[in-house]
């Protein structure tokens, strides 16, 4: 009962004074876990200026040079979003932590994660494959096993036997 009454109170509350374009800008950045960076959103100057609006209003927040929502919102953008919308972020989200040159090892688990997320199974067993040893040296082992559990026995096989060898070792 209560989290219908909260589900409720979003969807009347905050939800119902935000345009298209806001709601859109929220589920962008919603789709991050830990928070957006302005340059993985890809703003124009007019969704700047949503974004503006909403931090003002509280619905958004700038922590760490990340846009960040309550997780109570975001947890509820997410559950409203349909599956092919969530996927195609997701997608993105990954693209967007592997372009970097040198992508940081957090850069490559969320890379990860996101292609799960968006069942991009394939992609996410060459990252592993690619990124386990250095994911495994900078301490992520365990981390690295949840997401290689994650995936499809027939996806896990492209990874090289030793990855995961080493990571149940550890």
């Amino acid at each position: 009962y209560c989290i219908f009454n909260i589900s409720f109170f979003i969807r009347k509350e905050l939800f119902s004074g935000l345009d298209t374009e806001e709601q859109e800008l929220l589920s962008r950045i919603s789709i991050f876990r830990n928070g957006a960076m302005p340059s993985a959103l890809h703003l124009s100057m007019e969704e700047i200026e949503h974004i503006n609006n909403m931090v003002a209003r509280g619905l958004l927040s700038m922590v760490d040079g990340r846009y960040r929502t309550h997780q109570l919102i975001q947890s509820f953008i997410l559950s409203k979003m349909d599956k092919d919308k969530k996927k195609r972020l997701h997608s993105v989200a990954a693209s967007f932590f592997l372009s970097q040159p040198l992508p940081e090892s957090e850069q490559v688990l969320e890379a990860i994660y996101h292609h799960i997320m968006a069942e991009n199974y394939y992609h996410a067993a060459h990252i592993i494959a690619r990124f386990g040893p250095r994911l495994i040296n900078d301490g992520f082992s365990g981390q690295l096993l949840e997401f290689m559990d994650m995936l499809p026995e027939n996806d896990r096989s492209i990874m090289p036997p030793h990855i995961e060898r080493r990571i149940v070792d550890m």
